[in-house]
């Protein structure tokens, strides 16, 4: 699904601000990452074109960024996935919940932070690594319900 979510999002990119930083910054110094950054205005406009959307307009209001980081050649995947694990461990992120299914797998972490929590989203596929970095006042539910409510397109 985040593979999903990235193309659809693709069209927004922009230079990735103060939010995530940190983890963001650290994973878009590997040689071969493509990164993509929405913006609380993006968000808004996301849920005015799903008026029928899971996200109600106070969800929307709560997420302040998210930063998607895709790897898709095995060098880049192995840091990727090393990078994130290491930054994960070391700030005290919790596993929040574990997908799998259809040749992906996916864990997010949440971790509670001031302003706003932070959950980080790994997916693994055959041919690609994803990292969803996603900041605001969400709740777990709230979460899910945002990641479903994206347009999508298939490859």
């Amino acid at each position: 699904m985040i593979r999903k979510t990235l193309l659809a999002v693709l069209l927004f990119v922009a230079l990735i601000p103060a939010g995530a930083e940190s983890l963001v910054a650290r994973l878009e110094k590997i040689p071969s990452v493509q990164t993509v950054y929405i913006s609380p205005k993006m968000f808004r406009l996301l849920g005015v074109a799903q008026k029928d959307s899971l996200l109600s307009a106070t969800s929307i209001e709560r997420l302040q960024s998210m930063n998607i980081v895709v790897a898709d050649n095995p060098s880049a995947i192995t840091e990727l996935t090393r990078e994130t694990a290491t930054y994960i461990h070391q700030n005290g992120y919790e596993e929040v919940e574990r997908q799998s299914g259809n040749d992906e797998n996916t864990v997010i972490y949440h971790k509670a932070a001031s302003p706003y929590a932070v959950f980080i989203q790994c997916t693994e596929s055959p041919s690609e690594y994803v990292v969803a970095v996603i900041q605001g006042n969400l709740s777990k539910d709230e979460l899910k319900g945002f990641m479903h409510a994206l347009p999508v397109e298939e490859r």
